[in-house]
């Protein structure tokens, strides 16, 4: 299995929260941005970022984001993106 392999199949084994959280990391938002956004709690966000994390085997949000980047995962097309 090559490692792009790897981080793929670890990707595919977060649950959908976990890939929410993992998404809205990678679209730059915070743990309190996130957890408006999905109607939990920041400290939520914080444990799921950091199952993502050790799953990931990521040891700072660069090498996490590095990493998810480089495995596909993109930021939601939003409507509304360019009028900030």
């Amino acid at each position: 299995m090559t490692h792009d392999e790897t981080i793929a199949a670890r990707i595919a084994g977060l649950t959908p929260r976990e890939r929410e959280v993992l998404i809205g990391l990678v679209e730059g938002g915070t743990n309190k941005v996130i957890a408006n956004k999905l109607g939990i709690s920041p400290r939520t966000v914080e444990l799921h970022r950091a199952r993502v994390m050790k799953q990931l085997n990521a040891n700072s949000l660069t090498e996490l984001l590095q990493t998810a980047l480089s495995a596909g995962v993109a930021p939601r097309a939003s409507v509304d993106r360019g009028r900030r």
